[in-house]
């Protein structure tokens, strides 16, 4: 390995396990097709005793800090690869200090007995999402907005042609901070309480990507963050991170259409027990569909799936039910991401006639809804 050359600069000093720790917050941004190479690379700044660590994919960026051992001699800005300095991190022992040094065009990264030379680009060409000079805005908790995300996101589409539906709906009006996700088979909607109104109501379509990052970002605390949403972006304002994001344009459907009004029979089921249940059903189930039908009747809920095989397997458990006979299938994947948000020990299944869609809540509680679509079998 070439000496450092005796014009190196050195840079910082910094905690491996300080760094690492701030690069796993960061790296889910980065770019992994490296269309643009510089996308591939995390974006180093300081100017005093923290360190800002920024990765981008041109869409998302994510921003957050760490502590340095002493403060810079002086300001500086830098990119690496995200890569290749998580990997370096992991390596050394979480103790370790190390050393970055600039030398022309390469990035030299010192510890106690390990060396690495690294490529750098300028940072000047690291593409910046703009800071949001207006908006609306609401402050609620980290912990009630992963609540939030978590409760509903899981029903966001994937690669749709409808656009609008790759991506998770978030609106404030009326006290109420709301999540909704739809890939147009099922439909999640939770809710929380803010005690701040916005100046005027904000709807806003977040793309899949930032719902995703958002809910590794935060933490279940009751420490505050912001929401900013313009028209074009959101940025997401927390004590241990920040998040801009472009929004997705267009019209989110109106999901309330999609929520049965008029509710003819309740069942009330054992969310533990239904899992268990769809666990076994789901092993002789078609693999394609994943469907199962569900019998309702006189406190009894019968569960059967079969599939191209003929094979077929059956799962009865007691539930709380005295309304007409009813039999429709589902998707089991779909109903256990359902009871695998809900907290409580009962969920219960609300069927209208016209059998649009079957509504599933917790029994006591108004955070969150879900409408499932029958299958066809």
């Amino acid at each position: 390995m070439q000496e450092t050359s005796t014009k190196a600069v050195c840079l910082m000093h910094i905690n491996a396990s300080e760094l690492l720790h701030a690069l796993k917050q960061v790296s889910g941004a980065v770019e992994q097709s490296q269309v643009m190479q510089i996308l591939s690379h995390v974006l180093l700044s300081s100017s005093g005793s923290s360190l800002s660590v920024l990765a981008s994919n041109s869409e998302v960026e994510v921003e957050t800090e760490a502590n340095l051992i002493s403060p810079t001699e002086r300001p500086f800005a830098i990119t690496v690869s995200c890569k290749k300095l998580l990997d370096i991190c992991r390596a050394l022992p979480e103790s370790a200090v190390i050393e970055f040094h600039e030398s022309s065009e390469w990035l030299v990264v010192k510890s106690t007995d390990a060396q690495f030379r690294m490529a750098t680009l300028p940072a000047d060409s690291f593409p910046r999402l703009p800071a949001l000079k207006e908006g609306s805005s609401v402050r609620m908790t980290e912990k009630s907005l992963k609540e939030n995300i978590e409760s509903s996101s899981f029903s966001m589409a994937y690669q749709d042609a409808r656009f609008f539906l790759n991506g998770m709906l978030f609106s404030c009006n009326e006290g109420k901070v709301c999540c909704v996700a739809t890939d147009g088979h099922r439909l999640s909607w939770s809710r929380v309480e803010t005690d701040q109104e916005p100046l005027k109501p904000i709807q806003a379509i977040l793309p899949r990507k930032t719902v995703l990052e958002l809910a590794k970002l935060l933490r279940p605390l009751d420490e505050p963050l912001e929401i900013v949403v313009s028209e074009q972006a959101v940025e997401v304002r927390a004590a241990h991170f920040s998040l801009k994001s472009n929004l997705i344009e267009g019209q989110y459907p109106k999901y309330q259409k999609l929520i049965p009004s008029s509710i003819s029979d309740v069942a009330v089921v054992d969310r533990k027990a239904l899992k268990h249940a769809l666990d076994k059903v789901a092993i002789l189930a078609n693999e394609k569909f994943k469907g199962a039908r569900f019998f309702f009747e006189n406190n009894a809920l019968k569960i059967v799936s079969s599939n191209f095989d003929q094979e077929e397997a059956v799962s009865m458990i007691p539930v709380s039910y005295l309304g007409k006979s009813r039999s429709v299938a589902f998707n089991i994947n779909y109903v256990l991401e359902v009871l695998n948000v809900i907290p409580e020990e009962f969920c219960k299944f609300q069927f209208s006639d016209t059998m649009q869609g079957v509504l599933v809540e917790a029994p006591e509680g108004d955070f969150a809804s879900y409408v499932i679509m029958p299958l066809t079998l």
